[in-house]
């Protein structure tokens, strides 16, 4: 067996780091802040951007790092002919870079180009991990291949739809794409192959899971049709809820099992907590997204995507994220204290950013905004220090272990 090494996904962990905890989440919080009327609006970059920095700089890098360096046993590739797609991980943080900058000095020419290469470098990320795959590969993914490659696809097409919008078109429906069609179902996905030995639960449905897929997809479809078409705004909202709802069936509402093999390590009560918040978050936003339509204010369908973006896709990263890969990477430990405070600030700050659609709260919002930037940075730094290398690290086959559906298979819980 090839020896794992660790540095691949060590880097392009702190790449999306950078853009997380920095100008992503950095800009949404002075965007809200300026919104709430308690600091100057600062003209850095637009809306567009800040979501982009996230799910394309943030999350989706940590996915990438996950499909070709963490766990690409579980996707039928070889760990070996994977190493080829770092060059593209590390091409998505050069690119957003250059376009940041050119937001920043209004370089119209940079800030195309950049978004033209990203769609690019994407496209060649997807076609390295298709060179990869193993002629026979394992039968330990239990998700559906052919919806998770569909996601996956739709990443160039989330960048392209953002050179759109630089050159004039309907602005948000890359973010959108990228959100709904992309980030959330592939965590669905990945949450789906590794919250059961994570959390000890029983063995999924995997037909339940596959008609939850097909029904999120069908509301992200939606969603970015709203976006185009403002007749059709709030159309997803019942298809959303009813994917997330069904996935939690297809987890057997997330209850732990009663026999099987006893991990040595018992479930992280910071990952347990986190996979409720991360549920409920679902459903709400997905909700949330009909109100407009039904009388309500404008402003819930923001708040919508916030609740999705920070409630669930946040939360599950950070808890996953600070369960697996200090492992992966022969890191420190994480501390569940932390783990919870962290969780607790995104839960305060989204109950917050509530205030702005019941009454208009200017505090609220502003103070939202601040204690979601807090809560990022906090995750961070927690996550950077789990990833310097310690003495005592995992063994190069631990790896191996995550999702697996055998005995031993919760070595990582």
């Amino acid at each position: 067996m090839q020896a794992f090494d660790p540095r691949p996904v060590r880097t392009a962990a702190f790449q999306a780091l950078v853009f997380l905890a920095g100008p992503g989440s950095f800009e949404g919080a002075q965007l809200l802040a300026a919104r709430a009327g308690v600091a100057p609006v600062l003209p850095l970059v637009p809306a567009s951007t800040h979501a982009f920095l996230q799910l394309l700089g943030g999350f989706l890098t940590l996915i990438f790092a996950f499909l070709a360096h963490g766990t690409p046993h579980l996707f039928g590739l070889d760990l070996e002919r994977t190493a080829r797609a770092r060059w593209a991980i590390r091409g998505v943080g050069l690119l957003l870079a250059l376009e940041l900058v050119g937001e920043l000095t209004e370089l119209r020419a940079l800030v195309l180009g950049a978004r033209a290469l990203l769609v690019v470098d994407t496209a060649a990320f997807l076609l390295l991990l298709r060179a990869a795959r193993l002629p026979r590969p394992h039968d330990h993914w239990r998700a559906p291949v052919p919806i998770l490659v569909l996601a996956l696809c739709l990443v160039p097409c989330g960048a392209a739809l953002w050179v759109w919008e630089a050159l004039g078109g309907p602005s948000g429906l890359g973010a959108d794409l990228l959100l709904y069609g992309v980030v959330v179902p592939i965590i669905l996905s990945m949450a789906f192959q590794m919250f059961g030995s994570l959390l000890q639960l029983p063995a999924p449905s995997d037909a339940t899971f596959f008609v939850a897929l097909v029904a999120w997809l069908g509301g992200a479809a939606l969603r970015v049709l709203g976006r185009a078409l403002p007749e059709a705004a709030g159309l997803h909202a019942p298809l959303l809820v009813v994917g997330a709802v069904l996935w939690l069936v297809a987890m057997r509402g997330l209850r732990r099992r009663r026999d099987g093999p006893v991990l040595a390590t018992p479930p992280s009560p910071d990952l347990a907590t986190s996979a409720v918040v991360a549920v409920l978050a679902l459903v709400v936003g997905g909700a949330l997204g009909a109100w407009p339509r039904l009388g309500g204010p404008p402003l819930a369908d923001d708040l919508a995507r916030h609740v999705i973006a920070l409630g669930f896709a946040l939360v599950v990263t950070m808890a996953v994220t600070l369960r697996v890969l200090p492992r992966f990477c022969r890191g420190r430990p994480s501390s569940v204290a932390l783990a919870l405070l962290t969780l607790g600030a995104v839960v305060g700050a989204l109950g917050l950013r509530a205030g702005e659609v019941v009454d208009g709260g200017a505090h609220a919002l502003a103070a939202s905004a601040l204690i979601s930037w807090l809560a990022v940075l906090l995750w961070a730094a927690h996550l950077g220090r789990g990833l310097l290398p310690s003495r005592s690290g995992l063994r190069d086959d631990a790896v191996h272990t995550i999702g697996e559906d055998r005995p031993g298979a919760g070595a990582l819980g």
